[in-house]
């Protein structure tokens, strides 16, 4: 829990550990062991993600599309899906600048910019 400057503390112990920090406007990944106190955090910018299947009505509504982290890429776990609309539409919001997979009817790797927002045909694999 953070104060209303955005300050937080956390005891660390003798473990390893990861601390990853996130919020509405941005995410930072840290070691939690490697960190000095009374330091300034900068929050990276979260990237966007959407596209649209080939298709439209019930051949494409609420299928699933899913947005991974490269294990070789990620110091955190992470992991999205959502569904897609009427027209084959899905979107995600908020997602970290690692390098990732996101399948729907074929699977392709990303890795989306600080900030960007990445617009994928997960059918074709092409990304604008």
């Amino acid at each position: 829990e953070t104060d209303h400057k955005g300050r937080f503390s956390f005891v660390p112990n003798s473990e390893h550990g990861t601390l990853a920090i996130v919020h509405e406007s941005g995410y930072a990944v840290r070691d939690a062991n490697a960190m000095e106190t009374n330091i300034e955090i900068k929050l990276i910018p979260w990237a966007r993600v959407k596209g649209q299947l080939e298709g439209s009505g019930e051949q494409v509504y609420g299928k699933r599309v899913y947005l991974r982290a490269d294990p070789s890429d990620a110091t955190v776990e992470w992991g999205q899906n959502t569904s897609a609309d009427r027209e084959g539409r899905f979107k995600f919001d908020f997602v970290p600048s690692i390098r990732q997979s996101v399948s729907g009817a074929l699977s392709r790797s990303i890795c989306p910019q600080p900030g960007e927002t990445l617009i994928i045909d997960v059918n074709d694999f092409s990304v604008h």
